[in-house]
């Protein structure tokens, strides 16, 4: 979460620089700043969590102990499982494309020992993962060193 405040509040930099006139006024560096956000959001919170459990993650092997449902004020239900990881008991809950498992099943997650981030599939916490948080920053970093970079616009002459 922190490493995706820091990226948003990067690409923030660029966008509101691109607004306030200190670039050029045409319309490429708006649309380039929001683009670059929204990328942004993905690629760090995919790349980061893999990364963060890559450095401080345990593959685990638990057994699930029970299937959750929570409902909330949006209509949607979510679910969860319950996790028995060796006597040390877990709330899973699904990443994107995965489902919970039935109750009695093995299942196998990456949890993070520090408990900064949520646990993982093991799926998910690879070298392509990490490698989208580093270009995520890359590209960042690359679209504040033009910004900063490219001359500022010429004032207008004077009539």
């Amino acid at each position: 979460m922190v490493l995706f405040i820091l990226a948003t509040a990067i690409c923030l930099i660029g966008y509101g620089a691109a607004l306030s006139g200190y670039r050029r006024p045409e319309k490429w560096p708006m649309f380039t700043a929001l683009a670059i956000g929204v990328v942004t959001a993905f690629a760090v919170n995919t790349g980061g969590h893999s990364l963060w459990l890559t450095a401080f993650g345990e593959p685990v092997h638990c057994k699930v102990m029970s299937v959750d449902s929570h409902s909330s004020s949006r209509g949607s239900t979510q679910w969860s499982n319950e996790l028995d990881c060796g006597g040390r008991t877990l709330t899973y809950w699904p990443s994107l494309g995965h489902t919970v498992e039935d109750a009695g099943r093995d299942v196998d997650v990456v949890v993070d020992e520090v408990g900064f981030v949520r646990e993982l599939e093991p799926g998910k916490v690879n070298l392509g993962f990490n490698l989208l948080f580093l270009v995520a920053v890359l590209v960042n970093g690359a679209f504040v060193f033009l910004v900063a970079w490219l001359p500022v616009r010429e004032p207008a002459p004077e009539q």
